[in-house]
């Protein structure tokens, strides 16, 4: 944990440590292994580029990658 700017807490994952959450994220939604990794799959390269992954994730990236899970999950629930 770090302290930012505001001096509130901010969690900085490892890359590695990152790809595991968002896949549980996937998983816990989906209860299918192979879907959860595609729909993390597609989370994370809408949230960031190729070019852009850092080494280290902010908590703002973590979230706004989960909340793209999500909406993934409804958009394919309506869709079926």
């Amino acid at each position: 944990m770090i302290l930012n700017k505001k001096t509130r807490m901010t969690e900085v994952l490892k890359l590695n440590e990152f790809f595991i959450k968002m896949y549980n994220v996937a998983f816990r939604l989906t209860g299918d292994e192979v879907k959860a990794e595609e729909m993390a799959f597609i989370a994370i390269n809408c949230v960031l580029a190729k070019e852009d992954m850092p080494d280290m994730v902010s908590d703002s990236i973590l979230r706004r990658t989960a909340e793209k899970i999500c909406t993934l999950f409804l958009s394919e629930a309506e869709a079926d």
